[in-house]
């Protein structure tokens, strides 16, 4: 019997039809060259021998499992007899003479090991992309990524798909398609064959690399043509996940663990994550550049630092922060907990609390793109992240390295504890009461959110069992443990049901005030002001504009809705509940401007995908204004949300340090004449930073120094010694 000349492996996986129609197409090629078709089945169930065409010219082998693509060529090829070996896909078709050209090139050329055809769609068409240069990081990034998406006819990509080589001549390349390809026997064994841990995909790179390595050329002729019946393969996520597999290893294998981690990250973004990548890029930029030399630092961010400083030093741990607008009550101590780690890593720089807010501000701008993206999809999620990374207002406050800088990602945890509840996720009831207590403890206005919660629950209809109450409950009790330890130690249950009370005064206090017409909107004059800083401050008239049309927009859906959906009701619970607390209130504050953050940049985000839709390229342009429109005003107002003047970190730092040096280390007293002058914190800045530097004040000494802020001037008994402008230092005659 005489020899065959060409195996041909033919690994099939359930298609019976196609591979059936693959088998005819080889028998009726009615080649001159002897060859033998092993047919290797990779399905978990098999088929009888009977059921393939021709069954009697045929070698059929039954793999213990799905091995996969590789191992499924490797088994047949061991069995293979043929001088060349042609691995081809069933769900192909030969075209007549292919293989007699394909056998003919590799008798005729020596130094080449495989050879491929060219392949073809049903139509006839040359299949685009067949054959490749080499797959290397660098032609990954540009060839496989996005950027040959946006950027198709860059220099790496073209070079990596060698799109400037004619397919209908012959040409040699580094990679052909692993659908169909004939290689020498003896090059397949030297090489070891398929390497087994490519399950699917990649194999045919780490094949021909191999080959490459060893000196032989590889081409592919379009004397020879395959039909491929290419389809996107089934299995979605599941085939998704054995192709990055692939293609990590593949990288890993040839270029090291650190090229296919990068490469690795770099492949799976798409316009979307890249995207989100630059919204984070942003933020991260908007929030920690020239830190160390703007960053706002006033008396009472310095309360919070000398208090943190305190813990460190003397080990007792603070279970109150600083006082609040409320007498009884002080705000908790968890954010000095927090500053007094970061100031112990960065070894007591005042600038670390910033690095702190900052850092914080970032995993909100994150965290925001994930909860709405939740609740109302992707694109309005890359939306609110873009809002919440340029937010003039945010910005500033993320910015700052006080207690308010956490608050609004408390609110997101909140919010994404009550959305898991909704999900019938229970154990959140214990986040979610631990969430709300310690908000309370960094703002005590934040216990606005348990009204809008409780409010949600009944107008969702969510049914609540008394396991899931004593969840949160004991949440809560986690979150108020300092406060709780405190009132025991004080014997006076201020901190714990003080607030209550205060609370039901208020109340009943606004509304009264209301009735008998002692209530005016002077609240909604500095909240208007934030609205605009929060939006676009480079025009008050456009961002009122833009927050009215989000709002009525936002009504006008929500009132269309036949079912509202619960983000609806949570948002515009959230937004006019808070809105209703600042009028009752009759106070507004800074610090109460976070919880109303992720409301605001619902609606607007809701908006704009609504513009992106209808007008497609204008509501682009209008929310690329606004994002450009913010980084360039932050940018040329030292990262603040008006355009004011103030004394910048650098500025405060040289009037210390012009103090220290003047001193000599003698002790002194130290003045303070600024803005808030009156209250017991207001020189707490400079108290801090001159231990910092080395030389504390000491009250009653001899010497005493005294600090001017604008808008304040010069007391007559301090003789002045050094004018920064906004800062001036004088000591005492």
């Amino acid at each position: 019997m005489t020899k065959s000349k060409v195996s041909f492996i033919i690994v099939f996986y359930k298609h019976l039809r196609l591979m059936n129609k693959c088998l005819s197409s080889i028998r009726r090629s009615k080649s001159k060259i002897k060859y033998e078709v092993i047919v290797v089945d990779n399905s978990e169930s098999g088929i009888s021998e009977n059921k393939l065409k021709y069954p009697r010219g045929i070698r059929y082998i039954k793999s213990p499992r799905n091995v996969g693509y590789g191992a499924g060529n490797n088994l047949g090829e061991r069995q293979a007899k043929g001088e060349y070996i042609f691995i081809l896909n069933p769900d192909t078709e030969l075209s007549p003479k292919a293989l007699d050209n394909l056998v003919s090139f590799l008798d005729k050329h020596k130094d080449v090991a495989i050879v491929a055809p060219n392949l073809i769609h049903e139509t006839g068409k040359v299949f685009e992309d067949i054959g490749t240069s080499a797959l290397t990081p660098l032609r990954a990034i540009f060839g496989l990524s996005f950027i040959n998406k946006v950027f198709s006819r860059n220099r790496i990509s073209r070079g990596y798909w060698l799109k400037d080589i004619p397919k209908n001549k012959m040409r040699e390349v580094d990679v052909v398609p692993g659908s169909a390809f004939l290689i020498r026997k003896s090059i397949f064994e030297k090489i070891g064959g398929f390497d087994e841990n490519f399950f699917l995909y990649f194999e045919e790179n780490d094949l021909c690399k191999r080959v490459k390595d060893l000196g032989y050329k590889i081409y592919m002729i379009p004397e020879a043509e395959v039909i491929h019946y290419w389809k996107p393969a089934e299995g979605g996520e599941k085939h998704k996940k054995i192709f990055e597999k692939s293609r990590f290893y593949h990288f890993k294998k040839h270029f090291g663990i650190f090229s296919a981690l990068f490469v690795e990250a770099f492949l799976r973004l798409n316009k979307r994550s890249a995207i989100l990548l630059s919204a984070l890029a942003v933020a991260s930029f908007l929030r920690f550049y020239r830190l160390s030399e703007l960053m706002a630092f006033i008396g009472d961010f310095g309360w919070y630092y000398l208090s943190a400083r305190d813990f460190l030093l003397t080990g007792n741990i603070p279970l109150v922060g600083i006082p609040s607008s409320v007498p009884i009550l002080s705000q908790g101590a968890i954010f000095t907990w927090l500053l007094a780690g970061t100031l112990k890593l960065f070894n007591f720089n005042p600038v670390s609390g910033a690095y702190l807010t900052s850092f914080l501000g970032v995993i909100s701008t994150f965290l925001t793109f994930k909860l709405v993206s939740e609740w109302f999809g992707k694109r309005v999620g890359l939306i609110a992240c873009l809002i919440t990374a340029t937010s003039p207002f945010m910005v500033e406050i993320d910015r700052l390295p006080f207690v308010v800088g956490p608050i609004y990602l408390l609110t997101l945890f909140a919010a994404w504890s009550f959305t898991q509840i909704n999900k019938k996720n229970s154990k959140h009831f214990f986040f979610l009461g631990l969430w709300l207590a310690i908000l309370y403890q960094f703002e005590l206005a934040g216990f606005i959110l348990l009204p809008i919660i409780i409010l949600a629950f009944l107008w969702n209809k969510i049914q609540i069992k008394r396991k899931q109450i004593l969840r949160f409950i004991l949440g809560g009790l986690v979150g108020l443990l300092p406060f709780i330890i405190y009132d025991l130690q004080k014997g006076v249950y201020l901190q714990t049901l003080g607030f209550l009370g205060w609370f039901a005064t208020k109340i009943f206090e606004g509304f009264t005030s209301i009735f008998t017409g002692g209530r005016n909107v002077v609240p909604f004059t500095p909240f208007v002001s934030f609205l605009q800083r929060f939006i676009y401050p480079n025009s008050d008239n456009f961002a009122l504009a833009i927050i009215s049309f989000a709002i009525l927009f936002f009504l006008n859906k929500f009132k269309k809705q036949k079912k509202s959906v619960f983000a609806n009701k949570f948002i515009l619970l959230w937004l006019f509940i808070t809105i209703l607390g600042f009028f009752i209130r009759g106070v507004f504050s800074e610090a109460y401007m976070p919880l109303t953050y992720l409301p605001i940049i619902v609606i607007m985000s809701l908006l704009f995908n609504f513009l992106i839709e209808k007008l497609k390229r204008a509501g682009f342009i209008i929310l690329t204004i606004i994002i450009v429109g913010n980084i360039w005003f932050l940018l040329n107002n030292n990262f603040i949300s008006e355009k004011r003047d103030y004394i910048t970190f650098k500025q405060r730092l040289e009037t210390v340090d012009f103090i220290i040096e003047d001193t000599k280390n003698e002790n002194f007293d130290l003045v303070f004449r600024g803005p808030g002058y009156m209250f017991h914190s207001a020189d707490n800045h400079y108290q801090y930073l001159l231990w910092w530097k080395g030389n504390e004040p000491v009250k009653n000494s001899e010497k005493s120094y005294a600090i001017f802020e604008y808008p304040y001037s010069s007391l007559k008994k301090f003789e002045k010694v050094f004018d920064k402008g906004y800062v001036k230092v004088g000591v005492r005659k």
